[in-house]
Order: structure tokens, then sequence, then C-alpha cells
């Protein structure tokens, strides 16, 4: 049996990635607090400046899958991608899926003539923390209590405070 070895492609408005638009939705409900629906996230991706990839698992020979095991959606303006969302299935997080994402992405930066890469993480999402600074994203801004996190029996909701991330490409 060869290696599985994910698939990462664009997920376009197009009829034919209609099921995979369906699981970036799935996939959207289950790991965001504010999820976005698949009407939201279809809106968006049929603009010039918003695209989505999606990570494809492999089946047993290493051919890709047709599950959409993680997603990144990004929007681009002029030299700058911004990450608007990102997430890993429940059942498949911790393997490596998000930083694959997010490699793809800087190693397009020449191409799409990109000069940095932002993002914006909670301060409480250590895990997202600890991937980000790991690919060499540096915190550039602060936003103060800009999340609402809802409560559970135990605690009141509070606010936690929305970190701006940044990547910038290397000039040779």
């Amino acid at each position: 049996m060869k290696n599985k070895i994910p698939c990462i492609r664009h997920i376009t408005s197009a009829d034919y990635d209609k099921q995979l638009l369906q699981q970036v939705a799935e996939i959207e409900k289950k790991v965001q607090l504010d999820y976005w629906d698949e009407g939201q996230i279809l809106d968006l991706i049929q603009q010039d400046t918003t695209e989505c990839w999606g990570v494809l698992n492999s089946d047993d020979d290493g051919q890709p899958s047709d599950k959409v095991v993680a997603y990144c959606i990004i929007s681009t303006v002029f030299e700058v991608a911004e990450v608007l969302r990102i997430g890993t299935h429940p059942d498949f997080q911790r393997r490596g899926y998000a930083a694959n994402l997010l490699l793809a992405l800087i190693k397009a930066m020449p191409n799409k003539k990109l000069d940095r890469i932002l993002l914006e993480v909670r301060e409480d999402n250590y895990q997202a923390l600890t991937l980000y600074k790991k690919m060499g994203f540096t915190t550039i801004h602060r936003r103060k209590g800009y999340y609402y996190i809802p409560a559970t029996e135990l605690e009141e909701r509070r606010k936690c405070d929305a970190l701006i991330m940044q990547y910038e490409h290397a000039v040779d």
C-alpha cells in the first residue's frame, strides 16, 4: 500500500464542485463558533478576489478521494492575501492538513505576486497560534475584546482578544 498523500485543489462555484463545497460547509459548522453556511461560502468564492482550497483525503491506493478533510478560504487584494477561514474536520485534526494548506499558499506567493499573508485568530486558540508561529507568522495587532465566547454552565459569556498575524514574503 502506498503512503496516503493528501491532494490540495481549488474548490470552485462550478456545479461539479457542489459536493465538495457542501463538505467545506459541514466542516465549517463543526469547527467555527460563528460558522458560514454553504450559501455564504458560495457567495464569497464567486467573487474574483476570493478562492477556496481544499485538502482531499487519499484512498488506500494513494489516489485523491472526493472527501474534503480541510479547507482554507482566501481573499486576495493587490499584494496581500487574507486567510478568511481555515479548518480541519475534527476526525482529521493534528495531521498537518492546515499546515499543508498554509505552506501551499506561502509557496504560491511569488506566482500570485503576494508580499504578505494576513490572518486573524482568537488569542485562546493555542493550537492554531502554535501552528501559525511555526509557519513564520508574527502578531502585528491585537483587537481587544473582539470575540465573544459563549457561556458554559460554569462560566459566564466572556470576551477574547483577536490577534492579527502576518507572514511576509522574504525578498531575495
